[in-house]
């Protein structure tokens, strides 16, 4: 009777002293970094080298002075007036015309918008805040502050394109 308890005792000592906890294991099949979202950055971050470039060059070759804002776009304001600055809680009325860096023309279109709000393309909602009641501003964005990757229905994807933003009123 000892002899069996003390073998029962052995047998679950050695039991407990075999169990160790497996480590998980990463699947063989994955590598252990994100190489597609890798892949995509590297990709969305050589396109805005090149349209930056591009943009560049173009600017390089106007007739006007531009100025690069940080954001990635070049403006010109070409209509100055002592109106009142444009805030980010005012809402404003303006017309504005896009173009290609060709001259064709992308769309255009009279807008009320609440600045700040991103109502409108993302260059035009930044600009606001530096202009005052009543100027005119020449922008030349890259697709990125403009259409998009992919593009609307009146604007092809990556499209780099020149927006004059004429007519600004202050509604509220």
């Amino acid at each position: 009777m000892i002899k069996n308890k003390l073998l029962i005792l052995l047998l679950l000592c050695l039991a407990a002293c075999s169990c160790k906890r497996v480590k998980p294991q990463a699947p063989a099949n994955q590598p252990a970094a994100d190489t597609i979202g890798v892949s995509a950055s590297l990709i969305n971050m050589r396109l805005a080298e090149a349209a930056d470039i591009q943009l560049t060059e173009w600017v390089k070759h106007a007739d006007t002075t531009y100025t690069l804002e940080d954001y990635g776009y070049w403006y010109c304001i070409y209509r100055h007036t002592e109106g009142d600055s444009i805030l980010p809680q005012h809402k404003v009325e303006l017309f504005y015309t896009a173009t290609t860096l060709e001259g064709k023309l992308l769309e255009d279109c009279q807008t009320t918008i609440q600045v700040g709000r991103r109502e409108s393309l993302w260059a035009i909602d930044h600009i606001l805040p530096l202009m005052r009641e009543g100027e005119a501003v020449r922008l030349i964005c890259p697709y990125y502050t403009a259409y998009g990757k992919d593009g609307n229905d009146h604007v092809p994807p990556l499209q780099n394109c020149i927006i004059d933003i004429t007519n600004t009123r202050i509604v509220e």
